[in-house]
């Protein structure tokens, strides 16, 4: 099989961050919408009718919203995917630069082949978080910090 292009890469990476920083931050919104809910008072004109009618519905978009954030098990697929794509179609000449240095297949594809078109020289904070999630060893990656 081929190996992948390290524009492929990125995108894919810088794709998959920035999903996740958008997923990361979903629940707090719908937290402050069932805080409004709650927070409807006797005083207002009907506020305990509002209450009971929306705090269900609301808190269920909550619960939705947090547990699709925490079920990361498609996201994990993926993310091994492509980077056991990486570390199965490394060229003979980054498998044998990664044992010279002592580093795996992927770390060198991260650190060395990537490092010019990286922004910053560093992996995105996210493709970093995932990858080391899904079981990679990112102990060497150098990652960029949002």
């Amino acid at each position: 099989m081929a190996q992948i292009s390290t524009t492929l890469y990125k995108n894919l990476a810088e794709s998959f961050h920035n999903s996740r920083v958008q997923m990361l931050g979903a629940d707090d919104y719908l937290q402050d919408a069932v805080d409004y809910v709650v927070d409807v008072t006797t005083a207002d004109d009907g506020g305990v009718d509002i209450e009971l009618a929306l705090l269900g519905p609301v808190n269920l978009a909550l619960i939705t919203t947090t547990d699709i954030i925490n079920s990361t098990g498609n996201l994990m697929t993926s993310i091994r995917a492509i980077n056991d794509y990486v570390i199965t179609n490394t060229s003979a000449a980054n498998s044998a630069a990664a044992t010279s240095l002592g580093v795996d297949k992927l770390e060198y594809w991260v650190n060395v082949t990537m490092k010019s078109i990286w922004a910053g020289g560093c992996v995105p904070e996210q493709w970093y978080a995932l990858s080391t999630d899904a079981g990679y060893d990112t102990t060497g990656w150098k990652e960029c910090v949002s």
